[in-house]
């Protein structure tokens, strides 16, 4: 891998993150106008995904560069800001599911530093989640205010990510239950069988599956929830790791055969001639590498290196000047992907992520 390349990512993504919550004139018009159409405006919560996927990413470069680097001190002091910085502002409030995923840097910030107050920032998200509205299979629904039981692969991988750190550190065996519970059943209630990919979301009340089949960062949230609940399972031969295990296993297979000859996932899987997305081309690839660092695949590992490989190389040459373009942008609304390309956040975030713990770097 180039190292050049990844110092330069870093920088932009610290860039990114000093500045994700910056609120100009421009936005705030454009906002306006969203609200007279009808349509979703810029989401002003600290913790929310985007930040979270950037935290995530500076996180797995923190821990891929030697001891003693300057950029690896700089993370650190950057990543305990925006922490503390959100803490001091709102009181550790936690407004969404999405939040979950800052979640991960946080619990981060407390194995690293080892103060206390950063546990219990885990403790009030861990509480938000276990509190908040479940269906009749026990999963969390995604937002309480649309007034539904749709959980969406966002907020099932986000929460099963936090969750399985969470009950690492803690060893607390029901946020470990809740992890598998939610996974399994997002799984189960939302799969496509014949092509083996997933549904956005899904309504226990309706039994209906819902959204686009195949949405590359769908699938790239619920596979990135299974690869860290085994990270933080593999040890366990329970019979509840054995059934994740086998699901993420025949989950990887399927969105496998759909990596492009680029080596990057479309945004839409199944229509591998359309556009690549960098974003859920990182986020498939970064879960492939924990698996493979966690071995999961066992026999299969060589294969899934390949992949691994291939997709640094696809992110690579969609980076200019340490800035990954080709992502796609934010989802409104189920069926609703707007196809706008460029630089965000989560596709700065992920690809961080994905080369940071690449076989190259491991």
């Amino acid at each position: 891998m180039n190292e050049q390349l990844f110092t330069e990512m870093i920088k932009v993504a610290r860039s990114d993150l000093k500045n994700i919550n910056n609120y100009d004139a421009k936005a705030f018009l454009k906002d306006t106008a969203k609200r007279m159409l009808g349509r979703g405006t810029t989401n002003r919560d600290m913790l929310f995904w985007p930040a979270g996927m950037l935290l995530l990413g500076l996180s797995e470069a923190y821990r891929a560069l030697p001891s003693g680097s300057a950029q690896k001190d700089e993370i650190l002091a950057d990543i305990k800001s925006y922490v503390d910085n959100w803490s001091e502002t709102t009181g550790s409030k936690v407004s969404y599911i999405d939040d979950a995923l800052a979640g991960l840097t946080i619990l981060d910030l407390y194995t690293q530093a080892g103060d206390s107050k950063y546990l219990q920032l885990a403790d009030k998200i861990y509480e938000f989640l276990k509190d908040y509205p479940k269906n009749s299979n026990g999963n969390i629904i995604y937002n309480k205010a649309a007034a539904n039981d749709f959980c969406f692969a966002d907020g099932v991988g986000e929460a099963a990510m936090f969750l399985s750190r969470y009950s690492a550190v803690k060893k607390d065996a029901a946020a470990h239950k809740l992890a598998g519970c939610i996974l399994s059943d997002l799984y189960e209630n939302s799969l496509d069988k014949r092509s083996g990919l997933i549904y956005h979301a899904y309504s226990s009340s309706k039994d209906k599956k819902l959204g686009l089949l195949g949405w590359g960062r769908a699938c790239g949230w619920l596979i990135m929830g299974y690869a860290e609940y085994l990270a933080c399972s593999m040890a366990s031969n329970d019979e509840e790791t054995s059934k994740i295990k086998e699901q993420f296993i025949s989950f990887s297979e399927a969105i496998l055969s759909y990596q492009r000859s680029d080596k990057g996932f479309s945004w839409h899987l199944p229509a591998i001639e359309a556009e690549p997305d960098t974003s859920a081309t990182a986020m498939i690839a970064y879960s492939f590498a924990s698996a493979l660092s966690s071995g999961v695949y066992a026999e299969d590992s060589a294969k899934y290196n390949k992949a691994v490989l291939g997709a640094v190389d696809f992110i690579q040459k969609h980076t200019k000047n340490g800035s990954v373009e080709g992502s796609l942008s934010g989802c409104e609304d189920l069926c609703v992907h707007r196809q706008i390309y460029g630089h965000f956040p989560w596709g700065q975030g992920s690809a961080l992520a994905l080369l940071a713990t690449s076989p190259q770097m491991v």
